[in-house]
């Protein structure tokens, strides 16, 4: 799909269906978030799919925002790999994960299927209900301090997000006043 159009027709599908994604459409949607870039390449992320009747029964306890989804995609930040900015320390785990999670939904819109980037959900019960996802070599600290999980299966309705940023055309009707600098 050409990027200019994936980007302007993807949006957070809150109807999905349950129907299983096929392993290569599904290998290529998880290719799209390897290939996503990070800090100095430290890739500091973990990617867990979730699928089949037990998973996502387990998942409608976690959170109400499942959607009709039959596959979960929990991205998780791991700050102990993750680039340091040294004069404040910033760790950007969570910035890298959230780089790779917009991958991931424009991999899994390309693919012809629907997603939504849900934060609300019990990330502490997630972690008791799935030990992979708990650092198992301190068994103290979990892998993943922060956990962002993505719905996603067939679409109900296919077209256009209803709604579009309303900054949009404020931005635009502004962009003869933008004053930019190029440094070389």
């Amino acid at each position: 799909m050409e990027f200019e159009k994936l980007i302007r027709e993807r949006y957070s599908c809150k109807k999905l269906k349950d129907t299983p994604i096929e392993k290569e459409k599904l290998g290529r949607i998880l290719e799209a978030g390897i290939a996503a870039p990070t800090g100095c390449n430290y890739q500091p992320y973990k990617l867990w799919v979730l699928t089949g009747e037990e998973n996502c029964r387990v998942m409608s306890e976690l959170t109400k925002y499942t959607f009709g989804a039959g596959t979960f995609i929990v991205v998780g930040a791991d700050p102990s790999k993750a680039w340091t900015r040294k004069y404040d320390g910033l760790n950007i785990s969570t910035i890298d994960a959230s780089i790779v999670a917009t991958h991931l939904m424009l991999g899994i819109h390309d693919a012809g299927l629907g997603s939504t980037w849900v934060g609300s959900f019990n990330a502490p019960e997630m972690k008791k209900r799935y030990p992979e996802m708990q650092d198992q070599q301190r068994n103290v600290e979990p892998l993943a301090k922060w956990f962002l999980c993505l719905q996603s299966g067939q679409k109900h309705r296919m077209g256009f997000h209803p709604v579009l940023n309303k900054n949009a055309d404020l931005l635009c009707k502004h962009c003869s006043n933008l004053h930019l600098t190029y440094f070389s």
